[in-house]
């Protein structure tokens, strides 16, 4: 937009103007008289008249324009890129981790913050309101303000957090600040986090949106992720610890990778090709229980840029259990040799599982018992009732398992109790075989699922499996067939529901039911359970940087300082252990803030660099152009006049 610094002079032109005017309008018409005896001279300098006319005209136009300049020239001109003169001005500048990259010998967040002092000062006649987005949304004011102060004071305290940042926060706070128009500047590094959550196509009318990448979008290899397999560690069991590896580069690079379980490493090298990521796996035993640190570090690099250190190493926390905690629930006597609770858990006590009993109508007490957080299997058997299924719904949708017996029917009905979820079998009333000579046998099975590992290969010992009690059941909605009667009748089904799994054994094991005890079935069955109902994998070791974590007691940091609780929750803001006193947690960099590739524009939208947003938001002075402009005029008319005078001499 074109403006002047002393508009009054322009002024002066309109009064110049004024007397030319009142002569043009007061002037009388010239009466022509004709000599004849000129006749014959005035057709001989015919066209030598014509040309000192345009002569003439030209002389004129030139010694106007070249007064209209200098006036222009003393009026100031000059031109305001950044918007309407006093349209407000919202910035926000991103704080996330990925800001802390290196480039051009200084960090991205340092760039960004001289971006926005020079912005500061450029639209100085605009009022303006800073919004730093980091975990949460720092601010200078409650509205745009013509006092730079605050965003001076502000820009000097603010840091980059290693969290992900929240500019669509920010955002949807500036817009209702604009809703008469105006401008919002988004100032970040670039990559590919720079505009999560923002749509700049949903602006609304009258706010011009400004993306200004302050620098960055460098090559980079991270950690991405530190995961577990099984998703729980089982003292003297196995377990693998994986980490991702990326390389964001546009080249290739080879990588010394450390990952660490407790006070057991292992280290390897890995080619990884631009633009891709390696798996690393490395097998662990824990020896004793509680909460053991796992990480993955990239220890050296043979080639290739790396921007962002700090995502080279990621931490994790593994609860390790003393052994795999098994509640069974039951309203039977698991004293009684014939029934079908003794030899359940015996079976689960021969496979190195801890089996604790619970009358049946404690089921609603199951998170008291700790066994809700997917690292227990909860088995029911032998219900006198329905009990309250609540806690078991949330036991499964956490990731749980739960082994069903159907026994009573209770048991049967406990399925259809489960509200929300079909389950992996629908039963029917009772069928009593018990005057036949021989039961019903076994039909179909699927000795490839890891449950039955135990069972294949012992095809005769399999013949012999009869039930002389059983319930007809078809399969359920999203079930998985593992064994079933020679009916058709579904034996054992399995279905997953949401990160948990749901068992339903449809044979009582009791002697007087089924012959499944007696054939040591049950223990080759069980055998399997601890490693087959473990959550299958954890695919973070850690929390994110920036999160909210529910707590009543405030965390310590490995390095000493304290987080406080703040409306029961403390907010986990740089990566490291955090301890409470009971537990451990560990917090690290999200991963995609280690993707510094810059993004495409989005439609709608463009990004500037930190010179063309300031050039743009800049007043560039016109009058030494309009000045230059003059001189030429002046020029030409010496030239067109020194011209006309030689040939008239």
């Amino acid at each position: 937009m074109l403006s002047f610094l002393a508009p009054a002079a322009l002024a002066a032109a309109v009064m110049a103007a004024v007397p030319i005017a009142i002569h043009l309008l007061t002037s009388r018409a010239s009466v022509r008289q004709d000599f004849p005896a000129l006749a014959f001279l005035r057709r001989a300098h015919a066209g030598t008249a014509r040309r000192a006319r345009l002569r003439d005209f030209l002389l004129l136009l030139l010694r106007i324009l070249a007064v209209l300049a200098l006036v222009m020239a003393l009026s100031g001109p000059y031109w305001r890129g950044g918007g309407a003169a006093g349209a407000p001005v919202v910035v926000v500048l991103d704080a996330s981790a990925s800001m802390q990259q290196r480039h051009l010998g200084a960090s991205s967040w340092d760039h960004a913050v001289a971006a926005v002092a020079r912005l500061s000062e450029e639209l100085g006649d605009r009022p303006m309101l800073l919004l730093v987005a980091g975990s949460t949304v720092q601010r200078s004011g409650l509205m745009p303000s013509l006092d730079r102060g605050p965003v001076r004071a502000l820009l000097a305290t603010a840091k980059p957090r290693w969290g992900s940042g929240g500019n669509d926060q920010a955002v949807a706070l500036a817009l209702p600040l604009l809703d008469h128009g105006g401008d919002l500047y988004v100032v970040g590094d670039g990559s590919r986090s720079f505009l999560g959550g923002i749509d700049p196509q949903a602006m609304p009318a009258g706010v011009s949106l400004h993306l200004l990448d302050a620098g960055g979008g460098g090559a980079n290899q991270a950690v991405k992720a530190v995961a577990l397999e099984p998703g729980v560690a089982v003292v003297g069991r196995p377990c693998t610890v994986r980490a991702e590896i990326a390389n964001y580069a546009d080249q290739a690079v080879r990588l010394t990778v450390v990952v660490a379980c407790g006070s057991d490493s292992r280290q390897s090298s890995h080619q990884i090709s631009a633009g891709g990521s390696v798996i690393v796996a490395e097998s662990f035993t824990p020896s004793v229980a509680g909460d053991l640190p796992v990480s993955a570090t990239i220890v050296a690099r043979e080639n290739g840029a790396d921007h962002f250190a700090a995502d080279d190493l990621r931490q994790g926390i593994v609860s390790v259990r003393a052994t795999l905690p098994v509640a069974v629930f039951s309203d039977g006597d698991a004293r009684q040799s014939e029934g079908a609770l003794k030899p359940l858990l015996a079976g689960l006590s021969a496979a190195g599982l801890a089996p604790t009993f619970q009358a049946g109508n404690r089921l609603a007490f199951l998170p008291a018992l700790a066994v809700d957080d997917g690292a227990a299997v909860v088995v029911t058997a032998s219900l006198a009732a329905v009990p309250d299924t609540r806690a078991l719904v949330n036991h499964l949708l956490a990731g749980g398992a739960l082994i069903q017996v159907v026994v009573s029917d209770a048991d049967a009905a406990l399925a259809a109790a489960l509200s929300g979820m079909d389950p992996p079998l629908k039963t029917l009333p009772l069928v009593d075989l018990s005057n036949r000579r021989r039961g019903i046998g076994l039909g179909e099975r699927d000795l490839n699922h890891p449950l039955l590992e135990g069972l294949r290969g012992r095809e005769p010992l399999l013949s012999q499996v009869e039930a002389l009690r059983y319930r007809p059941a078809t399969l359920g909605v999203g079930g998985h067939l593992l064994l079933a009667w020679e009916d058709g009748s579904v034996a054992l089904a399995e279905r997953h529901v949401g990160t948990g799994r749901w068992l339903m054994l449809n044979a009582s094991p009791a002697d007087r039911d089924t012959n499944l005890a007696a054939l040591e079935v049950l223990p080759l069955l069980t055998a399997r359970i601890g490693q087959v109902l473990l959550p299958r994998r954890r695919d973070d070791c850690a929390l994110p940087c920036g999160m909210l974590l529910s707590s009543s007691l405030p965390l310590t940091h490995d390095d000493g300082h304290q987080v406080s609780v703040i409306d029961g929750a403390v907010r986990l803001e740089d990566p490291g252990f955090y301890r409470d006193g009971r537990r451990v947690f560990a917090a690290a960099i999200a991963a995609h803030e280690s993707d510094l590739r810059t993004v495409a524009s989005p439609a709608g939208s463009s990004t500037s660099s930190t010179v063309e947003a300031v050039a743009m938001a800049s007043s560039n002075p016109w009058w030494p152009w309009v000045l230059l402009l003059a001189l030429v005029f002046l020029a030409g008319e010496t030239w067109l006049a020194g011209g006309l005078r030689e040939r008239q001499s």
